[in-house]
């Protein structure tokens, strides 16, 4: 059976008084203030002090869930996510993979990586959803994920599953992301626009998930750089500067 993951608040003990080397600093500690079952991504913290996050899978219904953490620990389950199969797909999305942005309104915003109403030729269960869910746990389904265009499609990189990458949001107000081999724009309202597909070289591969992209505040947006497509070797963000 797989542990379920913790999540911990890190403590930094500090030394006072008596200067001493790094090597004799004490050690900072950890404190477990809550399981989250089948949780992959991180939290973001709310205006109102407390943490929300995904979990994928889990919950009432087995889809995964959206979840409220006070910093002492006491969670909430603010929706959970039917699971998706060939035979019925949940309308609102199953398994949430990644991390909850804020957005301007206030509410949090994320995806799903399958169900909702559409889905590759070759991708039985769905290519997921873009959702937002308030603090109160009102949810929202802003966007069934649709097919990649032709233009994807031609690159021979489409994918069976939907968003992956955390969400951004961009000067003008609309949501930007990535799948395997392309970005979008996406407006509140459910308006879902392909920009074009990435480079050859970017996008999913066996080492890391979808490109997570970050708004400027110079108006264009920001990723790492292949060929080293892993967060744990890419540095920098010095990617393709791309106009909205």
């Amino acid at each position: 059976m797989r542990a379920n993951p913790a999540i911990f608040l890190l403590i930094a003990s500090l030394a006072f008084g008596v200067a001493k080397p790094a090597s004799a600093a004490p050690p900072a500690t950890l404190e477990i203030v809550a399981s989250a079952p089948g949780t992959k991504s991180t939290l973001t913290k709310g205006n109102d002090g407390n943490f929300y996050g995904t979990s994928y899978d889990g919950g009432a219904f087995g889809g995964g869930t959206i979840f409220r953490m006070t910093p002492s620990g006491q969670m909430t389950i603010l929706k959970s996510f039917q699971e998706s199969t060939s035979d019925a797909r949940s309308a609102d999305g199953s398994h949430p993979g990644s991390r909850m942005v804020p957005g301007p309104d206030g509410r949090f915003y994320g995806s799903t990586i399958s169900g909702g109403s559409s889905a590759q030729p070759n991708s039985a269960v769905g290519d997921g959803t873009v959702f937002a869910i308030t603090a109160a746990g009102e949810f929202t389904k802003i966007a069934d994920v649709p097919p990649e265009p032709s233009s994807v499609v031609a690159t021979g990189r489409v994918g069976t599953y939907g968003v992956i990458a955390p969400l951004t949001f961009g000067q003008d107000g609309a949501i930007y992301g990535t799948r395997k081999a392309s970005i979008f724009r996406l407006s509140v309202t459910g308006n879902f626009v392909t920009i074009k597909p990435l480079p050859p070289g970017f996008g999913h591969t066996e080492r890391a998930y979808d490109p997570t992209i970050v708004a400027g505040s110079d108006g264009y947006f920001y990723g790492p750089t292949p060929p080293e497509f892993s967060w744990a070797r890419a540095a920098s963000f010095e990617w393709i500067r791309m106009e909205r």
